[in-house]
């Protein structure tokens, strides 16, 4: 699962979550590569930065 927050102007990935039997598969890259492209899609040029926080 994966989650977008935003205001029309930016976007956050706000969480990614992958359940434990399915870990290390390539899911979670998967899932952030499809957000990625759906924010290059959405947002104008100029107005696109990343910043990843992550927790164990």
């Amino acid at each position: 699962m994966g989650r977008l927050i935003g205001d029309g102007m930016y976007l956050v990935i706000a969480d990614i979550v992958v359940a434990p039997a399915y870990q290390r598969k390539g899911i979670g890259s998967r899932i952030i590569n499809m957000l990625i492209g759906y924010v290059d899609m959405e947002l104008p040029d100029g107005r696109r930065a990343s910043e990843l926080i992550a927790e164990r």
